[in-house]
């Protein structure tokens, strides 16, 4: 395999296989009943990590890094962190990830955001309200031209 690693996320594809699915299965039979010596002796070579939530928790540190690093670029551009919903930077959706990212730090959305990366988010001032103020301010906008 080409990924470098046989740790990979539970949703992994690799050449139309569930890779990741398989390796998730192999986990749990481990946990339960124990694999058969050889087969485990095999993934142990390869260096599978026999917890897969430390796993997705990685992965998804190292996206949230990603896209934190896009987002610095953004700011550095345009001077701000008002990243409009339909924004694509580098071939990444990054207007949508904001947005999930605005989603959870008001707590909704599925998106869980650790203290660590909310630290690093205050720390390039990010605007976690401004699309709702945004949209109170054009709201307000719109009904003065009615009066």
């Amino acid at each position: 395999m080409k990924t470098g690693t046989i740790n990979v996320p539970v949703h992994f594809q690799y050449k139309g296989y569930a890779l990741g699915e398989w390796l998730s299965r192999q986990r749990g039979i481990e946990r339960k009943s124990g694999l058969k010596p050889a087969r485990k002796e095999k993934l142990e070579l390869l260096g599978i990590a026999w917890d897969g939530n430390q796993i997705n928790r990685s992965s998804h540190h190292q996206k949230f890094l990603k896209m934190f690093a896009l987002l610095e670029a953004y700011k550095e551009k345009f001077g701000d962190t008002r990243v409009p919903r339909v924004y694509v930077m580098d071939d990444c959706d990054l207007g949508s990830w904001v947005s999930s990212i605005r989603e959870a730090l008001r707590g909704k959305g599925h998106r869980k955001i650790t203290d660590e990366q909310k630290k690093l988010l205050a720390g390039i001032g990010f605007e976690t309200d401004w699309y709702q103020e945004n949209k109170d301010n054009i709201w307000e906008t719109y009904f003065q031209l009615v009066l």
